[in-house]
């Protein structure tokens, strides 16, 4: 895909995550919203900008790790096997918003023994204490075992170069942001409009025909090539003979 179609797919994947954020995140967010509420509302906003801050810088670095190892699948050429574990991510990921099916919880669990180690660093941070704490607060809130987060990862992995995987985690997070953000400050009216079924689907379909239609074009770009290749093979054994 181009990099302007990788900016749209990570930003709607990340808006579409919001979903998920509203009912798994919710408990985060709330404990922030409520600790915030003893500030005022700009100091308020200023740390939950900083918690969603450090949460997409999280997010970046795990791009560049994604990147990193895109661009190792496209040297030993396996990046055609990426793109379809990644167009499969997206399908799955419209599958797990709809609660179709919920395989994602197979990554999520995978992640389990990883946070599991982080996470007594996050009861001795306070997010309204400083921004730093708010930063570093957000920097371990990226790291939560997420299946949308994983999946966007893998999607990201398949981007083949550094530079595309870095924005399509960038548009990832840029999608959670508004809605996490004004949840964070006390606009719980969000949650109530991010909840609505219509919205849901629209998403979540919007990722199944989106990723249907990346599987089709590396499948048949793969046999495309195949057939092209074995075209001049044939082409060549001829005028040898």
């Amino acid at each position: 895909m181009s990099f302007t179609e990788t900016l749209i797919t990570g930003f709607t994947l990340g808006l579409a995550g919001s979903l998920h954020c509203v009912g798994m995140c919710g408990a985060i967010v709330t404990a922030l919203s409520f600790s915030a509420q003893k500030q005022r509302f700009s100091q308020a906003t200023l740390t939950t900008l900083f918690y969603n801050t450090g949460r997409i810088v999280t997010y970046t670095l795990l791009g560049i790790l994604a990147g990193v190892i895109g661009s190792l699948g496209d040297s030993f050429g396996v990046l055609s096997v990426l793109r379809v574990i990644a167009a499969i991510l997206l399908i799955m990921t419209g599958l797990y918003l709809t609660e179709w099916w919920k395989g994602l919880l197979l990554l999520e669990r995978a992640g389990q023994s990883l946070w599991q180690s982080l996470k007594p660093l996050t009861s001795k941070l306070s997010p309204s204490s400083s921004k730093l704490h708010a930063i570093m607060s957000g920097l371990l809130w990226g790291l939560i075992p997420c299946g949308l987060v994983y999946s966007a990862l893998g999607i990201a992995t398949a981007q083949g170069s550094i530079s595309s995987s870095v924005g399509f985690m960038l548009a990832f997070g840029g999608g959670t942001f508004a809605p996490m953000v004004l949840m964070g400050v006390g606009f719980t009216r969000i949650t109530q409009w991010l909840r609505k079924v219509w919205l849901k689907y629209l998403l979540a379909l919007g990722l199944i025909a989106f990723g249907g239609w990346n599987l089709y074009n590396v499948v048949a770009h793969g046999v495309h090539s195949s057939d092209t290749e074995q075209s001049k093979q044939h082409n060549s054994h001829h005028h040898h003979e």
